[in-house]
């Protein structure tokens, strides 16, 4: 096969539009399905990808016809699939909660759910399967120009993903995905140039497809699954206002077709008392991603529509301060903000991550908001909560966190997958460190217990509020902590206001708290100084060795989440998982750690059945002892260099805000530098003997995590207060020598294989993709077990084991022989 630049433009293509394609599926499928079921459909796709290297090993007769006669139909087919794929995903009605009725799967609840997944599975494994058949065929074909072919690979990987979170909110995710179907028929034309009857229809195809991806992909309206709120609204006759994409969230208001509000009387503000004398304000409510919601309040100008809040839990911290400055963390539809104001704050300082929420606040429905958020004592700022806490200089009276993750979604299971840096001990520390004298930490969250077991959410939220304060010198927490419940009638979830002060709380507030309950109703959990009957206030009168023991003796996982272990949902212990306790579902909804489980099951089931296909034609005699040992190797490979991309993610998450731009900066960095190094590979002469350039990489590879554990935090330290771009450029110098050295593992080790087995190549190949797969998953299982500095520490023995096993095929098969 001739190697020219029309080749490594396909494969450049080709690796392009499968990242961008997959970010665009998963925020469609964000929005379509619950996400965590999303990440079943997506690995199984993925799967596909990474396999059709055993595939075309198996049957190389794929290529009969001529190597651009099959690449350029693979990637037409990848092309026509995703628009196949796209039509699936948008009328197809998959609701995979409806297999968890209540939380606790039922197989049997809708069997329709099962033929509805098989059909997704097709529908996104056949585009991802061709685009992965053309990689796999021209590195086949040419192996000996791997070094070369995988840093094209790798820098079309590293270029889709900044492209899908630039173009998610123009184009819409249905958009991208005609993009990317735009770009696989483009490389197509480059893939199948000397067969020009082919390489015009695919230029045709291109122009057609991005015409479409720029004219109908905002046009194009999935549905949400019926179980979820915007999907329930709708049923109910809201219409949708307003509708937009973003690489955060996709963004949905609704309004009640008879300009009424959209939830009845008391239960339109969070915890409202059930004595409040008046009705709710008209209101709009505020989807994001079909789900979670939020209220935005139309406003006359009249101070009175806000009255309601004067009644709920939200007014507590004020009975304590006056004018004060306010910090609101999840802006949201500004609830928050409303209440600040009315209570006479000097200043509202509101962050939020979806810079669309803020342009419906500001620019969309700011009439109907009564400009409220163009208030000079307003300033909002788009921006990662953790991360604005821990660069702003200011301090505050106030931090005020609500409701930030919705509650459909937490008892979905859903957020059991999700790091939530805003919920553990060092959040907790950021906070209280941002208060000035005499200030409050706010914390306000729906939770729900079952039978006799109390609220989870609350219950860890207090073990680690009471950590940190034992940590910052605080010998009793319990004086700086105030609880109180609302659960207003009609409502299904109760809401619990905790109230954190960086002081003691005296004995005269806690006389005005009381006062106050007296007044709207709320039932106190947790009082300084008085004898209150809760579960809170039994955890808050245990030491911190007693409350160890409480937490062990727990069949739920309550205990302290930090950021390296922060997955604060994730509430059953896996130990638990299928005890006969776990029928109580409606109380721990573990359904988000049986799909986690479920994805890894079929993953590795997928992962060797098609890692065995080759043997189903070729019999034993193709797995000798060499061959099994290069795909332990490239299997190695897979697995470690996802558990040290994640591990990288998390460590740089907190350090440049967005959860999502540090994804898309973070995973385009590590990309692109392991595409230089690929390149590299071949050309340093350092790396000339493969055999002992094994060694000198994985020695490098350890000293440089070391040295990643000493000096990042003394970095990120020194440049977190710097502007966003600048944190960008000290993140991509800093990951670019892991970078580098993870990008020369593979081709060296392919230059390996081609010298002993060339026709191995495809299959060596499909081991990486497919444990590729498996280890992204197994990383989130072990991080949620161990910690993400444990992720690190095993990949590192994961690099070890597969470098032991290919130094032993080296040895085997004589290395003076290998180029």
């Amino acid at each position: 096969m001739k190697v020219d630049w029309r080749v490594y433009g396909g494969i450049f293509l080709v690796s392009l539009a499968t990242l961008m394609t997959e970010v665009a599926l998963t925020r469609l499928f964000s929005f379509s399905i619950w996400y965590h079921f999303a990440y079943m459909t997506i690995s199984v796709a993925l799967l596909g990808y990474g396999a059709a290297g055993s595939v075309y090993y198996a049957v190389p007769e794929l290529t009969r016809r001529g190597t651009a006669t099959a690449l350029g139909w693979s990637a037409t087919a990848a092309a026509l699939g995703l628009v196949i794929c796209l039509a699936v995903v948008s009328r197809v009605p998959f609701d995979p909660a409806r297999l968890f009725p209540g939380g606790q799967f039922d197989p049997w609840a809708d069997p329709h759910q099962w033929l509805y997944l098989v059909v997704y599975y097709f529908a996104v494994t056949i585009p991802f399967g061709c685009a992965g058949l053309c990689i796999s065929i021209v590195f086949g074909k040419a192996p000996g120009r791997i070094a070369q072919l995988y840093f094209s690979d790798l820098v079309g990987a590293a270029l889709g993903c900044g492209i899908a979170v630039a173009l998610l909110a123009p184009l819409g995710a249905p958009g991208l995905i005609l993009l990317g179907a735009s770009l696989f028929a483009l490389s197509a034309a480059f893939l199948a140039w000397e067969r020009k009857a082919l390489a015009i229809g695919a230029g045709a195809l291109t122009l057609a497809l991005f015409l479409g991806a720029l004219s109908l992909g905002n046009a194009v309206d999935p549905q949400p699954s019926s179980t979820k709120f915007l999907a329930r609204l709708r049923a109910q006759g809201a219409a949708v206002l307003f509708k937009k994409w973003s690489p955060v969230y996709r963004v949905d208001v609704v309004g009640s077709r008879e300009g009424k509000s959209l939830r009845m009387a008391k239960s339109a503000a969070w915890g409202v008392s059930n004595r409040f004398p008046g009705t709710s304000p008209e209101n709009l409510v505020i989807t994001h991603d079909g789900d979670a919601s939020t209220m935005l309040y139309r406003f006359d100008g009249n101070p009175e529509t806000f009255k309601i809040l004067d009644w709920s839990v939200l007014a507590v911290p004020y009975l304590f301060l006056s004018k004060p400055d306010v910090l609101v963390i999840g802006v949201g539809g500004g609830v928050d903000i409303a209440m600040a104001l009315r209570k006479g704050a000097n200043h509202v300082t509101g962050v939020e991550l979806n810079p669309v929420t803020v342009d419906v606040l500001r620019r969309h429905f700011a009439d109907y908001a009564g400009h409220l958020f163009d208030d000079p004592r307003v300033t909002l700022s788009v921006d990662e909560g953790r991360n604005f806490v821990r660069r702003t200089p200011w301090l505050y009276d106030l931090v005020q966190l609500t409701g930030i993750d919705t509650l459909a979604a937490v008892y979905s299971g859903a957020y059991v997958l999700s790091e939530s840096y805003l919920y553990t001990r060092e959040a907790v520390l950021d906070y209280l460190n941002r208060l000035k004298p005499g200030g409050f930490l706010s914390i306000v969250r729906g939770d729900k217990g079952f039978a006799d077991m109390p609220p989870r959410q609350v219950l860890r939220l207090i073990v680690i509020i009471a950590d940190a304060l034992e940590r910052m010198g605080i010998t009793d927490p319990a004086n700086h902590l105030i609880v109180v419940r609302s659960h207003p009638q009609g409502t299904f979830i109760p809401i619990y206001g905790i109230l954190v002060g960086k002081s003691p709380i005296s004995d005269g507030e806690v006389q005005r708290l009381e006062k106050h309950l007296e007044l709207t109703g709320f039932e106190a959990w947790h009082l300084p100084g008085r004898r209150v009957d809760s579960p809170v206030a039994r955890v808050l009168s245990l030491g911190t060795a007693d409350r160890e023991v409480f937490l062990d003796k727990q069949w739920l996982n309550l205990g302290v989440t930090t950021d390296d272990r922060p997955f604060f949902f994730n509430f059953l212990k896996w130990s638990r998982l299928f005890a006969p306790e776990r029928s109580r579902a409606d109380y721990t909804f573990a359904s988000g750690q049986l799909v986690l489980l479920a994805i890894l099951a079929q993953s590795v089931v997928f992962a060797l059945l098609l890692i065995v296909t080759p043997l189903l034609r070729f019999g034993l005699r193709s797995m000798d002892a060499c061959t099994s040992r290069f795909l332990i190797y490239f299997a190695s490979l897979g697995l470690g260099f996802m558990f040290i991309e994640i591990s990288y993610i998390q460590r740089f998450t907190l350090f440049l805000g967005s959860p999502v731009f540090s994804l898309a900066m973070v995973l385009g960095a590590l990309l692109l530098s392991s595409g230089i190094g690929s390149f590299l590979s071949s050309q340093l002469a350092v790396l000339r003997d493969p055999s002992v350039a094994l060694k000198r990489l994985f020695v490098a590879l350890v000293l440089l995590n070391i040295l990643y554990v000493a000096g990042l935090p003394l970095l990120f330290g020194a440049a977190l207060g710097s502007s966003l771009a600048v944190r960008f450029v000290v993140a991509a110098l800093a990951l670019a020598p892991a970078g580098l050295l993870l990008g020369m593992f593979l081709p060296v080790g392919m230059r390996i294989v081609a010298a002993q087995t060339p026709e191995a190549v495809p299959w060596a190949w499909a081991a990486n993709g497919v444990a590729s797969v498996v280890g992204a998953i197994l990383a989130i299982v072990l991080a949620m077990s161990a910690g993400f500095r444990s992720v690190n520490l095993i990949a590192l023995g994961i690099y070890a084991l597969g470098i032991l096993a290919m130094l032993d095929a080296v040895r085997r098969a004589n290395p003076e022989r290998v180029a």
